[in-house]
């Protein structure tokens, strides 16, 4: 099964037609249930990365890193003897990262818990993570779409915490933060951002901690300038060229983003989701992390203060 990384509820009431008026004035009111909401610290490591500490199969204290570009959630493969898993559970998969395309171990892990908010029974991939080691809390995993969809997430930096409240966001809390549009069913957040060019697609990525913009879109800025080059190394352990660029600047909702460092690349990753030839911007955490931001799954909508 190939994979890339990178519930409606319904209540009716009916109302006997042949029920007075004056019965269902004196009706009692049920008020609103408060969904459940759960806070935890929120870090942030040298590279950039925000992680909070997690329960895994009732291992306690194990560092997963937000990753709205993960559609599925991914832990150490030296933590697998740990969580003793049901060996009729464990397979492999084809799994497509930012770089490259490899096999790797997938396994079902009963629960995942952080702060109190559970999901039970969620499909892991397994991989070397020694590359994203942090320090005083050893090798990550990647807190993915399949989680994080059932939640409002709410990462306040200024703060230092992390948020999850079952369901869609409390409009009052979002109320003073800049909204954006969002689309969640390829399990992907997509957005658009505005250049001098027009409007572009995004893909926020919050485990990338600077931006990535390919090709295309870089030939339709003309203020760019290129300030270095580096190796991007993927989660399949393939690595691609980048280059360091500085001046980039775009219109995200009602606010203006200038970005002091970001990337350009053309990723496997792109050409897997049909952006070879279309301008493409995959969105990192860098422009939050000093506000806010806030992922409503359930509403389609991204807040955030810079």
């Amino acid at each position: 099964m190939r994979k890339t990384l990178l519930m409606a509820v319904m209540s009716c009431l009916l109302v006997n037609p042949l029920m007075s008026q004056s019965v269902l004035a004196n009706a009692p009111i049920t008020a609103k249930p408060t969904p459940p909401s759960y806070t935890t610290p929120l870090y942030l490591n040298d590279k950039g990365h925000a992680y909070v500490l997690a329960s895994i199969n009732g291992v306690d204290n194990q560092p997963m890193i937000i990753d709205s570009a993960a559609q599925q959630s991914v832990l150490p493969l030296s933590l697998l003897p740990a969580l003793q898993l049901d060996p009729t559970q464990l397979d492999t998969t084809t799994v497509t990262s930012a770089t490259g395309t490899n096999e790797l171990a997938e396994g079902v892990v009963n629960q995942t818990m952080v702060a109190g908010a559970t999901q039970l029974d969620l499909e892991y991939i397994f991989t070397d993570m020694t590359g994203l080691n942090l320090p005083n809390a050893g090798e990550p995993g990647l807190l993915g779409h399949d989680f994080l969809n059932n939640y409002c997430v709410d990462m306040n930096f200024a703060a230092q915490r992390l948020t999850l409240t079952l369901g869609a966001c409390d409009k009052a809390t979002v109320s003073t933060l800049h909204a954006v549009n969002i689309d969640t069913s390829t399990r992907f957040i997509r957005a658009q951002a505005g250049f001098a060019a027009g409007n572009v697609d995004v893909l926020l990525d919050t485990g990338a901690h600077h931006s990535f913009i390919n090709n295309t879109l870089a030939q339709q800025i003309t203020d760019l300038q290129v300030i270095g080059n580096e190796q991007t190394k993927g989660l399949t352990a393939h690595s691609q060229p980048r280059q360091v660029i500085e001046g980039l600047s775009y219109q995200l909702g009602s606010a203006r983003v200038q970005e002091p460092k970001s990337y350009q690349a053309d990723l496997h990753v792109f050409t897997q989701l049909g952006f070879q030839d279309k301008p493409l911007l995959l969105m990192g955490l860098r422009p939050f992390r000093q506000g806010r931001l806030v992922l409503d799954y359930h509403q389609q909508k991204m807040y955030f203060r810079q």
